[in-house]
């Protein structure tokens, strides 16, 4: 028999949309497990674990008894765990009291108003009452030392030859003038999209940069990307969370601050980090595996706090975009230090193909007489590097002598505006090339 297991995600609150299971699909019930994956830490200390998917259920019309049922009796059947999950003879007593002494109304109110809000007053466990109003000393677990200095060293970066780690610069992610995809997020999800094509950050469109950097084998290995619509202004976000393979990832708004964020991960041995040029970063130290801390929950709470507050546009979260955005499973667009996966055609997006992705991307400008879009085109055409223009040329005149291409007129007019640009380029390099040789010459001559 099957069973579905019902979680709502840290990246996608959209747990009302799976309620229908419950109420159109009665038979089912007993097959229904409520569980959980991943969830911010705040949110854990605010609203609590499965406690909260009951609630939630509750409230959008679910049967009080099916939501309980679906986080006790029915995952404790699936996971055979038959000595826990029902109030019975002989099972282990791990169980809850609901109660709520500050209610005020009828006793009948007050049991409706605590099982629909998942109003725990006690918590035994084993038999033992569990004071559940204040932290519980948990020993801290004995650790054999070298796996502990296994699990604080697993960040790996560049070095040089005296061993000292290489800090990341501005140069060592600028891309100007690389036709690069972009990725759009899309909000509480951690799903995606391909975007356009850019050459350099915009800001008015809302085109940051993404980085994703080896962290495991000292590589340095890169990619580079455009992400849109996360309404972040200024400095960057980077993190060692990244599902699955916890690559060291960075959003930013500008060179200088992804390298300063990303050096101060690193620095971290793991982490989150968020930079403003000029101002003290806040991070959060995770320094084991780069995924997990030693901290206590309050402390990470704290320390999270201010990471919490970096102004964003609603539903865009950074530590779960950078968590989820890589992953070459789940969204339209997975990356990994070595390749961009377009994920539901299973092909590696290549430099190549994002240089296709630019001519397709301008070429409708050449279908229509708007002047605004024929300038637009034209200027993002003398945005993009020599080697690359080259490329776009090549496959322009593919298309072109290719007879079941529909728009050859367009890429015509296209091909001509490329050709003037390569030329200017072209123009432009040897210039330069002539001023150095004749400032060499009046250096030698003085």
């Amino acid at each position: 028999r099957f069973r579905l297991m019902i979680w709502e995600a840290g990246g996608a609150k959209n747990l009302k949309d799976l309620y229908p299971l419950f109420l159109n699909n009665p038979e089912y019930k007993d097959r229904l497990l409520f569980v959980l994956d991943d969830k911010e830490i705040e949110e854990l200390y605010r609203e609590g674990h499965i406690n909260y998917s009951i609630r939630k259920a509750i409230k959008h019309g679910v049967n009080p008894v099916d939501a309980y049922m679906a986080a006790t009796a029915n995952p404790a059947d699936y996971f055979k765990l038959y000595s826990i999950g029902r109030i019975e003879e002989d099972n282990q007593a791990d169980f809850v009291i609901l109660g709520d002494d500050d209610f005020e109304g009828t006793e009948e109110e007050k049991v409706e108003h605590v099982i629909k809000n998942v109003t725990i007053s006690k918590v035994y466990k084993k038999g033992e009452l569990i004071q559940i109003d204040e932290e519980k000393p948990w020993p801290k677990p004995v650790i054999q030392e070298r796996l502990e200095n296994v699990a604080l060293s697993t960040m790996k970066f560049p070095k040089d030859k005296e061993g000292h780690t290489i800090p990341i610069t501005p140069q060592d992610i600028n891309c100007q003038g690389i036709p690069r995809i972009s990725i759009i997020p899309t909000p509480n999800q951690i799903t995606n999209k391909i975007g356009p094509v850019y050459t350099d950050y915009n800001l008015s469109e809302g085109a940051l940069k993404i980085v994703v950097m080896d962290s495991h084998n000292g590589t340095g290995k890169r990619q580079v990307l455009y992400i849109k619509n996360t309404g972040l202004q200024e400095g960057a976000f980077a993190g060692t969370i990244c599902h699955d393979s916890h690559y060291l990832v960075c959003i930013g708004t500008n060179d200088n601050a992804i390298a300063m964020a990303m050096n101060k991960v690193i620095e971290l041995q793991g982490g989150q980090a968020y930079v403003v040029e000029g101002q003290s970063p806040v991070c959060l130290q995770l320094e084991y595996f780069g995924i997990m801390t030693g901290k206590s929950v309050p402390e990470i709470a704290k320390a999270r706090a201010p990471l919490n507050k970096i102004p964003t546009a609603p539903g865009m979260n950074l530590a779960m975009i950078t968590a989820f955005e890589g992953l070459t499973a789940a969204p339209a667009v997975g990356y990994t230090p070595e390749f961009i996966v377009d994920v539901p055609k299973g092909e590696e997006i290549t430099q190549g193909a994002m240089d296709i992705s630019a001519v397709n991307q301008v070429c409708p400008a050449y279908n229509t007489y708007d002047k605004d879009l024929y300038k637009k085109a034209v200027l993002f055409l003398s945005t993009v590097k020599l080697e690359h223009l080259q490329f776009m040329l090549n496959y322009i005149d593919e298309q072109i002598n290719n007879p079941e291409t529909e728009n050859r007129a367009a890429l015509k007019r296209m091909k001509g505006s490329v050709k003037i640009v390569i030329e200017f380029r072209k123009y432009m390099i040897e210039k330069k090339k002539r001023q150095t040789e004749f400032n060499h010459q009046d250096d030698t001559i003085r």
